[in-house]
């Protein structure tokens, strides 16, 4: 073979390298291209894709909200989570909080304690009132001993037996027994209405204890609603808080 043959047959060579080469670097990008559009379903591979502008999932959607106010101190989950019932999603600075449970408490503790001093003051009122009565007793028998000495005074005066100044001196203390009857009767009477004022009281005192057991419940409910946990069993969407933020009432902070 001459040299001429040789270099021809040379570049005929390199000439089909160069082809192949190009073919090969145009099939890659073509497959390269092919594998994109299958991957984001763009034609020719949208035949079996199915879109709509207007669908929507099927299923079930809660907002979950806090119930107080506060600031988060703890983020337990992250955005798109899957959660079981009952986890705890978010804490909420509880301090106030326990503070208040704490409050409502002591004002149970009062409460109650003014409601248990009413059956001391109406055991107290009662032996009053029988101290009273027997005081009207005492009084009452006392006057009798008094008409009766007057009467002999009288007998006695009339022939002569005692003067005058006795006889004044029994009727004296027959008026003091009259009095220290009706005193005692005032004073019995006095008694039983303290009585019936210390079972009046009762009623609202007792009335105090419910409004301050009520406010303790509402005050650990609260403290509770301080941890946001999930209602049911689901996958958490975008948290809408993070550590630190301040957040209200039914303001939504994930829908699930």
């Amino acid at each position: 073979m001459s040299q001429q043959d040789a270099a021809k047959e040379q570049a005929n060579t390199r000439k089909n390298v160069r082809i192949v080469s190009v073919f090969t670097a145009a099939a890659i990008g073509i497959v390269g291209v092919l594998v994109i559009l299958y991957a984001w379903q763009l034609p020719p591979f949208t035949r079996h894709a199915q879109f709509t502008d207007n669908a929507y999932v099927r299923g079930q959607t809660t907002f979950i909200s806090p119930q107080v106010n506060g600031y988060i101190t703890d983020v337990r989950v992250k955005d798109f989570d899957k959660v079981k019932k009952g986890d705890l999603l978010l804490q909420i600075d509880d301090r106030i909080y326990r503070q208040r449970v704490h409050q409502a408490e002591a004002q149970l503790a009062m409460k109650i304690a003014a409601l248990n001093n009413n059956l001391q003051q109406r055991k107290s009122a009662e032996a009053v009132i029988a101290k009273n009565d027997a005081a009207l007793k005492n009084a009452r028998a006392q006057n009798l001993k008094n008409q009766a000495d007057l009467k002999r005074v009288k007998d006695l005066t009339a022939d002569g037996s005692l003067s005058v100044r006795e006889r004044d001196a029994a009727l004296a203390s027959a008026a003091q027994g009259s009095a220290d009857i009706e005193q005692a009767k005032a004073t019995l009477e006095m008694s039983r209405q303290d009585l019936q004022t210390v079972i009046v009281n009762r009623g609202s005192l007792e009335a105090d204890v419910d409004n301050a057991k009520a406010a303790l419940e509402l005050a650990q409910i609260d403290l509770q609603n301080t941890r946001i946990v999930a209602p049911r069993d689901g996958q958490l969407g975008q948290i809408a808080v993070r550590l630190g933020a301040y957040v209200t009432a039914q303001a939504p902070t994930s829908p699930r």
